[in-house]
């Protein structure tokens, strides 16, 4: 099969894919939106935000100083109400960390408590920041994360658009230009990313070094 009978295909196919997310997310949104708030609102006074406050003030796993009391208190709001007004993802990724308390283990839980608790605010209609409201607040860590991501989606979906046109078109050598020049800027980045951790620790090696020898000199 040649590339033109290819994106023939997709020309066809690609349509009702698309039709099909959209009729299931719509069909999904009119569900969600019909459902009583009621249990909801059960669900966020008596488990999600209790849980949430726990969780907030124990933010980092290498902190805490015993995972056992915190999963203690957690144990405390999930066998209260069982499955009645838990998410199953919920009691699931409680058992894991119950059973292996890890860091991995308490991130997932940890997680799945900011989700869930975001999600019922939304629908309870308490105030939540939309996306761009949260991307503008993240840390500086995160945001650099979270722009390298949207760089490497955008490389990705230039390179494989101009591989599906395959130098036939003026697509092509657009899709692979903007592929081309946002590979330099995601290697720039992470160069400059690099530079500042390294400048950093070189940084903290010479004030620590610098001590060490005062105190000797003391």
């Amino acid at each position: 099969m040649n590339m033109k009978n290819f994106i023939e295909i997709l020309k066809i196919i690609l349509p009702a894919i698309i039709t099909g997310f959209f009729t299931f997310f719509i069909t999904k949104y009119n569900y969600s939106k019909n459902v009583p708030l009621d249990k909801m609102e059960i669900s966020y006074n008596k488990v999600y935000y209790p849980l949430y406050k726990i969780i907030y003030s124990n933010k980092e796993y290498k902190q805490i100083k015993n995972i056992k009391k915190i999963i203690k208190q957690i144990s405390f709001y999930i066998n209260k109400h069982n499955m009645k007004y838990i998410d199953r993802s919920t009691y699931n990724s409680f058992i894991l960390l119950k059973d292996k308390p890890n860091k991995d283990n308490y991130n997932n839980f940890k997680n799945n408590i900011y989700d869930r608790n975001s999600y019922l605010r939304r629908r309870l209609g308490y105030l939540e920041p939309n996306f761009i409201q949260s991307v503008k607040y993240l840390s500086k860590d995160d945001k650099f994360i979270f722009y390298c991501a949207v760089d490497g989606l955008i490389i990705y979906m230039s390179f494989i658009i101009a591989a599906l046109f395959n130098n036939e078109s003026v697509i092509y050598k657009y899709a692979f230009v903007c592929g081309e020049v946002f590979l330099v800027i995601f290697l720039i980045k992470i160069i400059i990313k690099g530079i500042g951790i390294l400048g950093g620790k070189i940084i903290k090696f010479g004030c620590y070094v610098k001590k060490c020898w005062n105190k000797k000199k003391c």
